[in-house]
């Protein structure tokens, strides 16, 4: 058996030994050593003795009476396998060092890495790393998966008027706190601080209906499907509170195309009892002459109420049971209480008042305006159409719901 010996003080020598009884170590334990080409310049020496070590080691007596320990291992570190204290490369390296983070608990981990270099510096936090979800976590620094639910910016608070019930992230939007209370402004309980509507708000009767305009609250009544004013209107403002002229002077009562009023005869004395006069042009204010909720009616509701009337027993006499029973031929069967205002020609005279009353609709005609007409001497309720100069008295009418 050729055997490799490297002698302590970095001699090294080249043995041929021949070994036949080796009372010390088996044929297997020889096997371990390997034949090396040594340099001829070095001298030749016999193996005395070799000896296996409990740690795995051997321990070589050379015949010139030096020992030498022999440790098999891989010697090269560059390899995961490397023995620092091998002296001996026995073939054992395998497995070349790959440096990195080999800890997955790290950000910096590298799953092809062997040996742990120290780079490991991160602790890896899992969550929702995308901003458009409601799920995300600004100290995620690796997706878990987590993102499920998208952003929906709005008014989260039902506190609040702007609240969007579909909503998941608060925008600040809220603004408006909730004012719970009757909103329509032509019912009864109508409360005008509330902005939310609670149900408050009266079943549509006639009887809890009445609203009020410019400081005056108007009774009203039912007729058929239809809530009237009880009284002609005598506003001297819109529904907007924007005031209507009060035009006085003939001529320029005359030359007007826009909306104005005026008293019977300019004499204010007559507004309790007929209450005031308007051109057509006020009727049609996109103010609105009458009060929210309530509008002058059109040409189509007054049909409307004469048919009314004229089915329920007054068929040809509809403008006797609709007036004032202040008229020597008026019965006011159905409460409407007409009064005979009189009228205002378009040239700016006054008539008629005590014997005629004069109603505008809202709706226009050929070159003029429709009305309505009661008679002292005739019975019906009649329909006309006249120049929109003409000042008429005006009944309002309910909005229908």
């Amino acid at each position: 058996m050729l055997v490799t010996i490297i002698v302590m003080r970095h001699i090294v020598f080249t043995a041929l030994l021949f070994i036949t009884v080796a009372p010390l170590f088996s044929q297997e334990d020889c096997d371990v050593f390997n034949i090396q080409e040594l340099s001829a310049a070095y001298l030749n020496v016999q193996v005395e003795t070799i000896i296996l070590q409990p740690d795995g080691s051997y321990e070589v007596q050379l015949s010139n009476g030096t020992t030498f320990i022999q440790v098999l291992g891989c010697t090269d570190q560059d390899y995961l396998e490397y023995d620092a204290a091998a002296n001996t490369d026995d073939g054992s390296c395998a497995t070349l060092v790959v440096n990195g983070c080999i800890d997955q608990d790290y950000l910096e981990y590298d799953a092809t890495a062997n040996t742990d270099d120290g780079s490991c510096a991160t602790l890896v936090v899992n969550g929702c790393m995308d901003q458009a979800y409601v799920e995300y976590d600004a100290t995620a620094n690796t997706d878990d998966g987590n993102c499920a639910t998208l952003i929906v910016n709005g008014c989260t608070d039902p506190a609040y008027v702007e609240y969007n019930a579909s909503a998941n992230t608060d925008d600040g939007s809220c603004v408006s706190l909730v004012v719970e209370g009757c909103t329509d402004a032509a019912d009864a309980n109508y409360d005008p601080a509330a902005n939310t509507d609670d149900g408050s708000c009266a079943t549509l009767t006639c009887a809890n209906a009445g609203p009020t305009m410019d400081g005056y609250s108007y009774s009203v009544v039912e007729i058929g499907d239809q809530c009237w004013f009880a009284e002609n209107l005598r506003t001297t403002v819109y529904a907007d509170d924007s005031s209507i002229p009060q035009v006085t002077g003939s001529g320029a009562w005359f030359g007007l195309s826009t909306g104005a009023r005026c008293d019977y005869n300019n004499d204010v004395t007559n507004v309790a009892t007929f209450g005031r006069l308007y051109n057509w042009y006020a009727a049609t204010d996109a103010a609105g002459l009458c009060p929210s909720g309530w509008h002058v009616p059109t040409d189509d509701e007054w049909t409307a109420l004469e048919t009314y009337v004229g089915s329920n027993g007054h068929l040809g006499a509809e403008g006797t049971a609709l007036k004032s029973s202040d008229w020597s031929n008026g019965t006011d069967d159905f409460g409407f209480s007409a009064l005979p205002g009189g009228y205002r020609y378009f040239d700016g005279f006054f008539g008629s008042a005590g014997e005629d009353g004069y109603w505008w609709s809202s709706s226009p005609s050929v070159g003029g305006a429709w009305f309505r007409n009661l008679d002292y001497h005739n019975p019906g309720l009649y329909r006309n159409a006249s120049n929109p100069r003409f000042g008429f008295s005006v009944r309002c009418l309910r909005d229908a719901d």
